[in-house]
């Protein structure tokens, strides 16, 4: 019985120690584009898993990733419940709300489209995770408005417990990648978190321990 009851608290452990999903914590969001625009957008608020099986990653709650240029807000988007599955984005709701930078050059971050007269005669509407832009009047498009596709970001590594996980389309397009916005110093999106350096093994390994000591006591009584 004793074996037995020892066998079985070695396969919870082992399981335990390679289990497949893991907790991750957000580092950094990168955005960057080849007309000379790169960001460095902190994320956080929602909490993050990650399946090493099936190398999905899983955000619960709401995560926001605010831009910033200096002091001045370009843009923040609002994102419920992302998941990455195989490259692509899912969620229960996206949504990019506009900073003060646009007004300032004539032109909307979130939409990516500019008034050639300082004048917005266009519509971008977020529903639920999707986007509807209606360029209007003399406004220019300047390419597709930021959507939750941006977010369809292939894994890239894995560093194990302790390490990075990475998800990214960013490439650097200079030889530093300097993120300096007026080099054009990158393009396309990076997800960098911090794997959870303590595995719940660990807190089962004690909770074993403590039942071996239960299993040698129970032994030593009836010896």
């Amino acid at each position: 019985m004793r074996n037995l009851l020892l066998a079985c608290v070695v396969a919870v452990v082992s399981s335990a120690a390679n289990a497949a999903v893991v907790p991750v914590v957000l580092d950094e969001v990168l955005i960057g584009s080849s007309n000379g625009g790169t960001f460095a957008v902190l994320g956080g608020g929602a909490t993050w898993t990650y399946d090493t099986d099936t190398m999905v990653l899983t955000g619960t709650g709401l995560t926001t990733h605010q831009s910033i240029l200096g002091p001045t807000p370009l843009f923040r988007r609002e994102i419920d419940d992302l998941v990455i599955n195989g490259g692509v984005a899912s969620a229960t709701s996206y949504t990019c709300v506009e900073g003060t930078f646009g007004s300032i050059v004539g032109a909307s971050l979130c939409g990516n489209y500019s008034f050639t007269d300082f004048i917005n005669e266009s519509t971008l509407t977020y529903s639920g995770t999707t986007v509807t832009r209606v360029i209007g009047g003399n406004d220019v498009a300047l390419g597709p408005p930021q959507q939750l596709s941006d977010y369809d970001l292939p894994f890239v590594s894995y560093g194990g417990i302790g390490g990075d996980l990475i998800f990214s389309t960013f490439t650097c397009l200079d030889a530093d990648c300097d993120l300096d916005p007026t080099d054009g110093a990158s393009d396309g999106q990076r997800m960098t978190f911090s794997v959870v350096p303590v595995p719940a093994a660990v807190w089962l390994f004690g909770s074993a321990l403590g039942l071996l000591g239960w299993i040698r006591r129970r032994t030593a009584v009836a010896s």
